[in-house]
């Protein structure tokens, strides 16, 4: 990979890639069981869980974080889908005006290595990407950093798929680590593109779940208290569960039946139900997935900075919430039991 080369031309063979990528939801499962790990078709959510254990990637970060790798924003009634990709080449440590201009994010380095090769071709960070210091193949050789792409439609950041595979990367992203900041903003000034894409719900979504929206958010006047209501709500109400669940069937929702039927599941119908009890309530929210942060395994002190080694497994795979604050851009929300959320030492459980 000299410098000196020129980037392929690899868009025709995004969605080929995308197609034949091997991924954790789908591979290895049954009809009527799923396999925890990171998957690029969600678009049927619901079965039951078995627990993979498998090492996805080592990791070396100045913060616990969720490890976030693209968001999705059509909600179908059965799960969720995106639009073909419309690819950018990444204009990297350039931060959107929201993240420069708020105080509630800090800018933390990572360094990933990989051991599962169905992650190789993406790049996973506890937030927002803003500079990339280093790409390496397995074979030691250095890949140009500019060589990265994004995904405008899910802030995913890809690698051409004629590179040779991903082995190690250090990068730099923006996590939030003030969430109370976002209490002070109080638009709803959104742009006309945020309103189309992520307030979208399909038009056979139950009277009753619009109805629930109404009733959680009854008392909150923000967008704020309107999300952390409905957050609060899920946390408190439902179980966490992997087994005894199933997709929707034919002209079922699958968050009307979680809500008012199984009440259970894992992170797939806690994050789902949110979005569309937000997107109800006119508060704009996309569906995120990646990794929780891990077990610690070691932490060490370096310029008066704590680094934590952590290796992180495909039962780590999770699903989170993002909403949109007109200052502040995309913030996470967890509205799943048992798991605390960004920046935060890691929970033990036993699947997604």
């Amino acid at each position: 990979h000299p410098h000196q080369a020129q980037p392929p031309d690899w868009l025709a063979y995004m969605r080929t890639w995308e197609e034949h990528l091997a991924n954790g939801y789908r591979a290895g499962a049954s009809d009527s069981v799923a396999r925890t790990g990171y998957g690029a078709d969600d678009s049927l959510l619901g079965l039951p869980l078995r627990t993979d254990p498998g090492v996805a990637f080592t990791a070396v970060t100045e913060r616990l974080t969720y490890w976030r790798g693209e968001a999705k924003s059509r909600y179908t009634g059965q799960g969720w889908t995106e639009p073909e990709p419309t690819m950018l080449q990444s204009r990297l440590g350039e931060p959107t005006p929201e993240l420069a201009a708020s105080s509630a994010y800090t800018a933390v380095i990572q360094e990933v290595a990989l051991a599962d090769s169905t992650l190789n071709r993406f790049l996973l960070a506890g937030g927002t990407i803003t500079r990339v210091d280093a790409l390496q193949t397995a074979r030691g050789q250095a890949i140009p950093v500019d060589w990265v792409w994004k995904q405008a439609e899910t802030d995913r950041y890809v690698m051409p798929a004629l590179t040779d595979p991903l082995s190690f990367y250090r990068l730099e992203a923006r996590v939030l680590t003030d969430r109370s900041m976002l209490q002070r903003d109080a638009g709803t000034d959104y742009p006309a593109a945020v309103r189309e894409r992520f307030l979208q719900l399909p038009e056979a979504l139950p009277e009753r779940v619009r109805g629930l929206a109404r009733q959680i958010t009854q008392q909150a006047e923000t967008p704020y208290a309107k999300a952390d209501a409905i957050e609060r709500y899920l946390r408190e109400h439902y179980a966490y569960r992997t087994d005894n669940t199933r997709p929707a069937a034919t002209g079922e929702d699958l968050v009307d039946r979680f809500l008012f039927e199984q009440r259970a599941g894992y992170c797939d119908h806690f994050s789902t139900a949110m979005i569309v009890l937000l997107r109800a309530s006119g508060v704009p929210a996309r569906w995120v997935k990646g990794f929780t942060p891990g077990e610690v395994v070691a932490s060490e002190k370096l310029d008066d900075r704590t680094r934590y080694h952590v290796q992180v497994r495909q039962q780590d795979a999770h699903a989170w919430v993002e909403v949109y604050f007109p200052t502040a851009g995309w913030a996470p929300f967890e509205p799943t039991p048992g798991f605390n959320g960004e920046s935060v030492p890691p929970t033990p459980h036993t699947g997604t």
